[in-house]
């Protein structure tokens, strides 16, 4: 598994370089689109990672509060 993570980690980094004009562009979707599957990757095997084994997920009246953190430029 964290084979697979890393080369995720490594193609998302690789299309960073990409400057994304048109975020509805094919481009655009499909960076964003891979983004949200490798955050939720991440989520669904937090305890497996070296963070999860540190760190808990935050979680108020069931709702995952911790999975994106807010700031005034966005999540």
């Amino acid at each position: 598994m964290e084979n697979d993570l890393l080369a995720i980690i490594d193609t998302f980094k690789q299309c960073q370089e990409i400057e994304i004009t048109d975020e509805n562009s094919d481009t655009g979707k499909g960076l964003f689109y891979m983004e949200k599957q490798l955050e939720d990757f991440i989520i669904h095997n937090w305890e497996e990672t070296e963070l999860g084994k540190r760190y808990n997920l935050i979680f108020e009246e069931g709702e995952l509060k911790s999975q994106q953190y807010r700031t005034d430029s966005g999540n």
